[in-house]
């Protein structure tokens, strides 16, 4: 199987010139091991995987013995032994030149019994799925916000219900069969909630998580009333509030919060819940292919697709993403670099006209953003008003 070159390379390469520990999460099999074991700039680098139980025996029994005295060491899927960081921050501390990249399906710095976060002394970094940038075999790049006539969409790469239900994750977007497609994300999430949430996070009534994994894939798109969720599902609200925060840590949803003036007002809102891929979703909502999901469910698996595609460019070139709602009004996504905003609403369809911009209209008036995109299946650029635009998904 051929690499395809992750934007999270140079990203990773630049940050060892600075730093002397990198910390590369993100879901399991979005691609971390093949990026670390593949990535030119980091050839010859001393790789172990903690994966390898004769290699996780050895750590355990004596990390200062383990450790190789060597430039840059790779240590794989680290979660699964996370002391081994007291060891790396005493061989940083002692020779700065030493450099290390950790990886795990697990956030770090969330684990409850993680003591020593490295602090000052590494970069954290989180993979995200697939870009359509990178399966094109294109550079990041955000230019089309400063100059979106200079769009070149090129041919639509493919039927969006079917590319909904694959999802961005590698494997599946090898297999021809929707079937494959199908058993794999099955496999993919038996794993997450059967193996690792019981290895990382000690759940004791696994049914009742499940259960909960599924009803929020059911309201990937929509806002997050934790108060209803707890009425639908049985599970009480501080369960609840408990599970969301250990799926975030792995990696299987995020909350995006609205645009307040700070960050901290912002959360004190409803957020929105997305799940981290598209064909997650459709995996957790039961389809067994393309043709099962309804035009409602489209329009937030697609709002689903679009979040992970911008959420993409903003892991390697910066920026937040927020929503925003007034009144009547709303966007669903915002864009945020430095001073500047820019608004995207998300329209699962082939054509975009002047009514889709009513939302971006307001949100300019209020947030002063520099443009407005409405995000469709439609084959090309349009222009539907002042600094507004209509471009297809794929560019993004």
């Amino acid at each position: 199987m051929k690499y395809i070159r992750r934007w999270m390379e140079d990203i990773i390469a630049e940050a060892l010139e600075t730093v002397p520990v990198v910390v590369l999460t993100g879901p399991r099999q979005v691609g971390k091991t093949t990026l670390l074991r593949s990535a030119e700039k980091l050839k010859g680098a001393t790789y172990f995987s903690f994966d390898d139980l004769r290699v996780l025996a050895a750590v355990r029994d004596s990390p200062q013995d383990f450790l190789p005295d060597e430039p840059l060491v790779i240590l794989d899927e680290v979660q699964r032994y996370h002391p081994v960081l007291l060891e790396i921050k005493r061989i940083v501390d002692m020779n700065p030149g030493r450099r290390f990249v950790l990886s795990g399906s697990a956030n770090l710095l969330l684990l409850r019994d993680v003591s020593e976060s490295l602090a000052g002394r590494a970069l954290h970094l989180a993979l995200s799925p697939f870009s359509m940038g990178e399966r094109q075999g294109e550079p990041a790049s955000l230019a089309f916000l400063e100059n979106p006539r200079g769009l070149k969409a090129g041919p639509r790469p493919g039927d969006l219900d079917r590319v909904l239900f694959r999802g961005f994750f590698p494997r599946p977007m090898d297999f021809e069969k929707e079937s494959q497609i199908g058993l794999w994300w099955k496999g993919f999430l038996s794993t997450y909630i059967e193996k690792d949430m019981r290895d990382l996070a000690n759940i004791s009534n696994l049914p009742e998580f499940a259960r909960t994994v599924t009803a929020l894939g059911e309201i990937t798109g929509n806002l997050l009333n934790v108060l209803s969720l707890s009425r639908d599902t049985g599970v009480p609200q501080s369960t609840l509030s408990r599970y969301i925060n250990m799926l975030e840590t792995l990696f299987l949803f995020r909350r995006i919060y609205p645009l307040q003036e700070t960050k901290t007002a912002g959360m004190r809102k409803t957020p929105k819940l997305f799940c981290a891929d598209c064909g997650m979703a459709c995996a957790l909502n039961g389809f067994g292919n393309s043709d099962d999901m309804d035009d409602k469910f489209r329009g937030r698996l697609f709002e689903t697709l679009v979040y992970q595609l911008l959420k993409a460019h903003t892991d390697v070139l910066g920026g937040e993403l927020f929503t925003w709602r007034k009144s009547r009004d709303e966007v669903d996504f915002v864009l945020a670099r430095g001073k500047e905003k820019y608004l995207f609403e998300a329209k699962a369809r082939d054509g975009v006209s002047t009514g889709d911009v009513k939302g971006i209209v307001a949100a300019r008036k209020q947030l002063g953003a520099v443009r407005g995109f409405v995000v469709s299946d439609c084959p090309e650029v349009q222009v539907l008003g002042r600094d507004i635009y209509g471009i297809p998904w794929w560019v993004l």
